[in-house]
């Protein structure tokens, strides 16, 4: 599902470092959390708050969301 992720934002002419960040982010979250459950997300958006500055924060947040979208959940 991932390599159709990066396929989709490739198509989208993202910029590689953002296509980078992005992929990043995604499988830093899958590969800590068995499942994409809005409890698991809230988990990962609270440990991304006390390690990093809001900006990486919302910027791991913005790729989970368009992975989410990707894969057709809300």
């Amino acid at each position: 599902m991932v390599e159709s992720f990066k396929t989709a934002l490739r198509e989208s002419n993202m910029v590689e470092n953002t296509i980078v960040a992005y992929l990043y982010a995604v499988n830093d979250f899958l590969g800590r959390y068995q499942s994409i459950s809005r409890k698991n997300l809230l988990l990962f958006k609270a440990e991304q708050m006390e390690r990093f500055k809001p900006k990486t924060v919302n910027l791991r947040i913005q790729a989970l969301n368009k992975y989410l979208e990707h894969v057709g959940k809300r």
